[in-house]
């Protein structure tokens, strides 16, 4: 397998604490996506390579039900 072929991640660690932060107030990970400049797709693409992007996405997923 041949590295450093194609586009460049745009992940950035900082994406964890700034999904739970835009989720909190119930919005969605769609809604992320979108205002990082992105497709909700390639949020799930992140997630399944990045394991603490993951967790914290479900993390964002519960809060609002954690509030209630």
């Amino acid at each position: 397998m041949v590295a450093g072929i194609g586009r460049p991640t745009a992940y950035r660690r900082s994406y964890c604490q700034k999904v739970i932060e835009h989720m909190k107030d119930g919005k969605s990970l769609a809604s992320f996506a979108a205002s990082i400049g992105t497709h909700r797709e390639v949020l799930w693409a992140w997630r399944k390579r990045h394991e603490e992007f993951n967790h914290a996405c479900n993390t964002a997923i519960e809060l609002p039900l954690m509030i209630l």
